[in-house]
């Protein structure tokens, strides 16, 4: 998460593709930029990358509010205090 605090546009593995899930999922396209084992479709986000078809600024910037926003320490606290409240004692 450090690289989507950083402001920085994030390409990684696409979560879904693999069936990665997290409280609060990011979006491919939105908050970063996903790949998978098709070299084709790899290749081609790279191309519209370049391209600027791809805005890599917009994306950074929606990472990086979706990181505040949902990873935060204090969004974290808030996290675990609600679904330690959910548990019954």
């Amino acid at each position: 998460w450090e690289t989507f605090f950083a402001g920085a546009c994030v390409i990684m593995i696409d979560l879904e593709f693999i069936n990665i899930k997290f409280p609060v999922q990011p979006i491919n396209m939105v908050h970063y930029i996903g790949v998978t084992n098709d070299t084709e479709k790899n290749v081609q986000i790279f191309k519209d990358i370049l391209d600027g078809k791809i805005n890599i600024e917009n994306i950074a910037n929606e990472g990086k509010k979706w990181a505040i926003e949902n990873y935060s320490p204090s969004s974290i606290a808030k996290y675990i205090l609600d679904t330690c409240g959910m548990v019954k004692i």
